[in-house]
């Protein structure tokens, strides 16, 4: 076919279909590196944000659980009521984070994250009652502080663990996913 053309029009067929060929590949490629980037950013907007939240609530929890135990410690110190004023922020910044962190939760399975909600909740709901009979009664609130509020606070990062692992997992997941599109990227 080519032996028979001249050669002005063999260079343009040869140029004309390598040029075409690597049009396809590029805007293949483009796809492809479109679609990654979309994946990434869910991850980056779902998992890590989730994954955040949780520590964030983490914090918020240790830091109410430290300032409760610093008003047992100290009942009569000075500056209980500042430590009352943080603990009551940490439990309405929590309770902000709960609530994002159960409307961006990536996973269809909620069973982990609904265990560690219950948690978190049982914890925030123990202190106010925690805070209110050390007020009257030492010994009594910080029987609550061993019997209540520290086992809800191990409860609390049993379960943020098991939340966390479940989403490093699922997280994982899809970068090994999109190592096998990449994979196959390359080999076209």
């Amino acid at each position: 076919m080519l032996k028979n053309m001249k050669v002005k029009a063999s260079l343009i067929l040869g140029w004309g279909v390598t040029l075409l060929v690597s049009v396809v590949i590029i805007v293949a490629t483009l796809i492809i590196m479109n679609q990654q980037t979309g994946t990434y950013q869910e991850i980056i907007d779902s998992n890590i944000r989730a994954s955040s939240l949780i520590y964030q609530a983490r914090m918020n929890t240790n830091i109410g659980a430290r300032h409760l135990r610093d008003i047992a410690l100290s009942p009569e110190g000075s500056d209980n009521a500042s430590k009352e004023t943080r603990i009551n922020e940490a439990l309405t910044t929590l309770s902000e984070e709960l609530k994002e962190l159960k409307e961006i939760y990536p996973l269809e399975d909620t069973t982990k994250l609904d265990e560690y909600l219950n948690s978190v909740t049982s914890w925030g709901e123990s202190v106010p009652g925690i805070m209110e009979t050390l007020e009257t009664d030492k010994e009594e609130g910080v029987r609550m502080i061993l019997e209540e509020c520290s086992p809800l606070i191990n409860a609390t990062a049993e379960t943020s663990q098991s939340v966390t692992t479940a989403l490093n997992d699922a997280e994982s997941s899809i970068l090994a996913r999109q190592e096998m599109v990449v994979m196959w990227s390359i080999i076209i």
